[in-house]
């Protein structure tokens, strides 16, 4: 299920930190917030501090998850937090040193008149954001790893920390991408593995979509084996497409628009892999129930634990390596980590049900990795998931698993 709602908790920071209501829910107040978790690292809630726009970017990282950012790419945000942060509304640049430090302001003084610049509302829900006086504080011990990591460096060392090992930036993750919840299989509610625009209801199976095509996958993924999961068309009012998808592949996207995904198109029935659209069984729509049958052979027992290490570093390199505020960013691909090697010849295969009846012939070739439930929605298409035990329409004749018996598995 979805990562749960932040919850307002008392602080003894709130009083110095408290945020004028002219700067709610615009980047000001994130910088603010990024000035509070900083200084509760380093201790206090001494005002004037001192921090570097790297250091201010992590604490923002965790911000982007507690208060749901709504944007379409991940480098977009950093570049507006950065903009805010220029404006000096909020800050101050601290000319005593030839670094570029920022000190926060005394809010009291603060002149507003320079905000309304960046007064575009950051969340999607807007009443998330006005609930959480301060950041919750629950959860200190995992997602204050990233600053206290950083903390160790001198603001002298400030040149070099964005020189991060991949093992350096897989610990900057914040908790939601390190660890998956073991208590059901959902679908994936993080920016990695959600376009922003979808909306995915509190249960974790049902989702909507708005404008444009955008996808969605499930939480847990298969390496081998035979599974099978079902999704139910709720609503008619647009177009969706259903299948498989890699780590790799583009949520901005419909699944299918690479190599890393396999869907199956409702108007038509066509299967959509790489840009391409193949004839294949028949047009579904409002009321149908679409099965997915994933067949993958047996692999090796490691490769499990190498698909693991590698969507470690896949995020990683997505959130950190892959952002043009790095250094020499245009080498992004010399960096870009490599899927694990293959050693096995086979191939799996792909089925599609429709009410429970066979569509089209099977998809054949396709290739060993790790395959997740994807859908793609365009306009207000709504559809829900079903990951079992139970299904509506079981595929008769066939061995499977429930995605859901991952868990068993992990």
């Amino acid at each position: 299920m979805c990562a749960e709602e932040p919850s307002s908790v008392a602080s003894t920071t709130e009083p110095i930190f408290q945020v004028p209501s002219e700067l709610k829910d615009t980047w000001h107040e994130v910088i603010i917030r990024s000035f509070q978790l900083l200084s509760s690292v380093y201790g206090g809630n001494d005002m004037q501090r001192r921090f570097n726009r790297q250091q201010l970017l992590s604490p923002a990282v965790v911000l982007w998850e507690k208060f749901r950012f709504d944007r379409k790419f991940i480098n977009t945000w950093k570049q507006q937090f950065i903009e805010a942060l220029n404006e000096e509304v909020v800050v101050r640049k601290d000319t005593s040193s030839n670094s570029e430090l920022y000190v926060l302001r005394n809010l009291s003084d603060i002149s507003l008149s320079k905000a309304p610049t960046t007064s575009k509302p950051y969340t999607q829900e807007p009443e998330l954001a006005e609930s959480m006086e301060v950041p919750e504080r629950t959860q200190e011990g995992n997602d204050l790893v990233m600053l206290k990591k950083r903390s160790r460096r001198s603001v002298e060392d400030s040149s070099t920390q964005e020189d991060y090992t991949y093992e350096e930036a897989i610990d900057l993750l914040p908790p939601i991408y390190k660890k998956l919840s073991s208590e059901r299989v959902t679908l994936c509610c993080t920016t990695i593995g959600k376009a922003p625009l979808l909306h995915l209801e509190p249960d974790g199976l049902t989702v909507r979509g708005e404008k444009g095509y955008r996808s969605i996958r499930a939480t847990h993924g298969v390496v081998e084996g035979d599974w099978y999961f079902e999704v139910h068309i709720l609503s008619g009012d647009g177009n969706v497409r259903i299948g498989w998808c890699t780590i790799q592949a583009d949520m901005e996207a419909p699944i299918g628009y690479d190599k890393y995904g396999y869907s199956i198109r409702d108007k038509t029935g066509e299967i959509f892999h790489e840009q391409r659209l193949t004839p294949f069984g028949e047009s579904f729509g409002e009321g149908d129930t679409i099965g997915c049958l994933l067949h993958l052979p047996p692999t090796k027992s490691s490769m499990g634990d190498m698909w693991e290490v590698f969507e470690r570093k896949w995020i990683a390199w997505l959130l950190y390596f892959s952002s043009p505020r790095r250094p020499n960013w245009h080498q992004q691909e010399l960096w870009r980590p490599k899927p694990p090697e293959i050693e096995e010849t086979n191939s799996g295969c792909m089925e599609f049900f429709k009410n429970g009846k066979p569509m089209g012939s099977t998809i054949q070739g396709v290739e060993i990795a790790k395959w997740y439930p994807a859908i793609a929605l365009y306009n207000n298409a709504k559809v829900t998931c079903n990951f079992g035990p139970h299904f509506q329409y079981p595929p008769i004749g066939r061995q499977y698993k429930p995605i859901s018996a991952i868990l068993s598995l992990t």
